[in-house]
């Protein structure tokens, strides 16, 4: 199913203005395949959020198999703005460069995310 042409605004870290596609239907991983390059927020089977970047998101999710998690959020971004995600989050880095235990603040900012996306909020 295709994207619908209405746009949701919203504001990048540095402050540029970014463009979130408005979904049809819900799910962010369909949805996530069908955009340009994405910052992802995906929980682990370990509970952990990895914040990374993917030019596609399908074949990323291959290349992870059976330790793919789910889609928590997703953002049109590059690598820079992937690393700007990874340096907010520092103070709750988990273990390797990419892994964030799921503290309050970090959800809080997924759940900014999912509201513009329409998408239920997580609950922790």
């Amino acid at each position: 199913m295709a994207l619908t042409r209405k746009y949701i605004p919203h504001e990048s870290l540095r402050g540029r203005r970014r463009i979130l596609p408005e979904s049809n239907y819900g799910s962010l991983t369909q949805m996530a395949d069908e955009l340009p390059p994405v910052v992802y927020f995906m929980r682990d089977r370990d509970g952990l959020v990895k914040i990374g970047h993917t030019t596609n998101l399908a074949v990323r999710r291959r290349a992870f198999g059976s330790g793919w998690g789910h889609i928590l959020a997703i953002i049109p971004g590059s690598r820079e703005d992937e690393r700007a995600m990874h340096a907010r989050f520092a103070k709750h880095l988990a273990h390797d460069r990419e892994y964030f235990h799921p503290a309050p603040e970090l959800i809080a900012y997924i759940n900014t995310l999912r509201e513009a996306l329409g998408v239920p909020p997580l609950r922790s």
